[in-house]
């Protein structure tokens, strides 16, 4: 059955194509702006990778005024200040984000201090930017985030220890130019932390309380091409046919969870993010199974499909026979990808557990999931994960 109500946004053009970037210069140029400032973290100015998008710019009326390389690991609003000072003072009035998630992200809340002034705070929540912003052109360089395609960014705030949420179908950017080779250059435990980021995406949306079938359609599709090719680019890091597949699954999925939204595992992994600075999809890598088997029970109609798109046979079992299936098939795959399994390798401390449950029920994740859970319950489920 169809819900009653439902809404799809996807603000944002996405142009794909291998070596897109040495082109990106024609298509930045149709939008507003002619300064660009491009955002970024130092390691992948190092690689190069930035310098394939300053070349792609050179052909176009678009001038590069600065590359602003400083984002952390973990998005930060002390670093969101300082870039939007700098945007300023360059007289930037485009901005172009190159990177995973931090630099997207990174870029989004830039963009919104650049555009609306006033302080970060002042903007904290959902729906509260009803303003446009400045054009932003976002350039994934991981398969994993989706957010060059979603509606919110994420900045920890290290001097109240928390993730800020900002979220607004105006922060969605206005061009993701989706290019494998870009990805190509990641490290192995980096592709299979970011493949398994953007699985959880497409699995949260596809069970969430707030699914709808065009979500589900993208969320789906994700979750099989996942499947069958994060596996084989771990193999084969250089095919830009797999790394591809795995750039779109990625963006599809984020597509799917900024409608959707996402679940408990977010919720938690959040957590671990604000409280212990771990990576997030490692977290998400750590969590999954955890919080697929604890919402099994409420959801196993929607976990039946999922082992259908994992390629599972199926055949004469039950819907919960069938999920129990796909949580062991992930159990699996995390560890074949080599990634860590327990809190406890990732930093995070059994004292920390009571703190980290406390904050994860606070997140916007756990009113979308399909299990009510009381705080005990992601006590219990932390301490299962340590």
């Amino acid at each position: 059955m169809l819900p009653e109500f439902f809404e799809f946004q996807l603000p944002t053009k996405i142009n794909y194509a291998n070596h897109l970037a040495a082109e990106c210069g024609m298509e930045i140029e149709k939008l507003t702006g002619s300064r660009a400032f491009i955002v970024t973290d130092a390691p992948l100015v190092a690689a190069g990778v930035v310098q394939k998008v300053i070349d792609g710019m050179q052909a176009s009326s678009v001038e590069v005024v600065h590359v602003f390389d400083e984002t952390p690991a973990n998005s930060d609003t002390e670093v969101v200040c300082r870039g939007a000072e700098i945007a300023r003072e360059k007289g930037c009035d485009i901005f172009v984000s190159v990177g995973g998630g931090s630099p997207i992200d990174t870029a989004k809340a830039i963009d919104l201090l650049f555009t609306l002034e006033g302080d970060l705070s002042d903007w904290e929540g959902v729906g509260v930017i009803d303003q446009p912003l400045a054009p932003h052109v976002a350039i994934p360089t991981t398969a994993g985030t989706g957010s060059e395609v979603t509606f919110a960014a994420l900045v920890k705030d290290r001097s109240r220890n928390e993730k800020i949420i900002y979220q607004s179908p105006r922060l969605a950017p206005d061009l993701a130019i989706l290019d494998p080779d870009l990805t190509v250059g990641m490290p192995g435990w980096l592709t299979a932390a970011t493949g398994i980021d953007a699985l959880v995406h497409a699995i949260e949306a596809y069970v969430s309380n707030e699914r709808q079938p065009l979500a589900d359609a993208m969320a789906l599709w994700s979750i099989a091409q996942i499947g069958k090719n994060l596996e084989r680019v771990m193999a084969d890091p250089s095919n830009l046919a797999l790394r591809g597949m795995m750039l779109v699954a990625s963006t599809a999925a984020g597509a799917a969870f900024a409608n959707a939204l996402v679940g408990a595992v977010h919720a938690c992994a959040h957590a671990c993010g604000a409280h212990f600075d771990v990576h997030h999809g490692t977290a998400n890598a750590i969590l999954l199974p955890h919080v697929m088997a604890f919402n099994l029970p409420d959801a196993a109609d929607r976990y039946f499909d999922i082992a259908r798109a994992l390629d599972l046979n199926v055949s004469g079992k039950s819907h919960e026979e069938a999920g129990t299936m796909a949580v062991e098939w992930i159990r699996r795959l995390i560890k074949n990808l080599g990634l860590p399994t327990r809190l406890s390798e990732v930093g995070v401390t059994k004292q920390g557990i009571p703190e980290l449950a406390a904050y994860a029920m606070t997140d916007g994740g756990m009113f979308a999931n399909p299990r009510e859970a009381e705080e005990q319950e992601i006590e219990a489920l932390l301490n299962r994960a340590f």
